[in-house]
């Protein structure tokens, strides 16, 4: 693996922030897997 600063993720620059959540934006870790999310609102406003 090469590491290249000036590749870009499908055409976008990317930064050190780019991807991961930074500053005010908390990681937020909870109960809810999958099949839960996909029988509520969430999951069913996106199978739509």
């Amino acid at each position: 693996m090469v590491d290249d600063p000036a590749a870009k993720y499908f055409g976008a620059p990317m930064t050190d922030e780019s991807l991961v959540p930074t500053g005010n934006h908390t990681v937020r870790i909870g109960p809810l897997s999958f099949a839960d999310w996909l029988a509520g609102d969430e999951g069913r406003r996106h199978l739509a």
